[in-house]
Parts: C-alpha cells; structure tokens; sequence
C-alpha cells in the first residue's frame, strides 16, 4: 500500500513539475523540426522551431517563435528569428511576429515586420 501512495504521489510531482515547466521556452538546445541545415564544421545555421526557444542577447533575453525558421552565425550566436514577443532595445521597439536581425557581435540591428 506505501508504494502505491509513493507512486501516486511522484506521478503527480511529474505532472505538476510538466505543468509548471511546460510552458517556458527552451534556453539550451534548439528543438527544431526535420530538416535543419548545418556548417561545414557541424553547428546548425537554420532550422524551423518545434517550440518556442530562449536566446539570451546584448539586449537581453528575447524569444524566438515556434514554427519558424530561426538561422545562426556559425558560432552560434542568433542571426535572424521571428518574435514571439515584443523587443525593445533602445529607441527600436520590433512587435511580436516581427523578423529581428542581429549582427554577429549579437547587438540587434533592426527588425520588419512580418508580411501579412
């Protein structure tokens, strides 16, 4: 009877901790559906995001939209993605659903907005 009350008890953990986790973007290894496309030497150049993900900028944290193509500078730093919320950095402010593009020093150098 005491494992069964054990087990209850981490299966519920296990859901409440997927219900509190669960609706954060990643921040360490992209999700990205089939067809990512690499560098030579192997690190990822673009993909197309199976889930929101969490990059950390110059401008601080943004996040970059799932089901869209996110593409890298070869050293991993985040090129270009669509917004999944708003970004503001200075007197720029991108809208979500807008395309920020970053240059590789990873300062933000603008946005457009996405075509309707």
């Amino acid at each position: 009877m005491a494992s069964v009350g054990r087990s209850s008890a981490l299966a519920a953990l296990s859901i409440l901790g997927l219900v509190v986790y669960g609706g954060r973007p990643a921040s360490a290894q992209l999700n990205c559906n089939v067809g990512v496309d690499f560098y030579p030497g192997g690190a990822i150049r673009s993909c197309t995001l199976n889930g929101h993900h969490r990059f950390h900028t110059a401008q601080g944290p943004l996040t970059c939209a799932s089901g869209h193509v996110l593409v890298q500078y070869e050293n991993g730093r985040l090129q270009n993605c669509i917004l999944a919320q708003p970004l503001i950095s200075g007197s720029l402010t991108c809208e979500a659903g807008s395309r920020a593009e970053f240059r590789p020093d990873g300062t933000l150098a603008g946005c457009q907005a996405s075509r309707p």
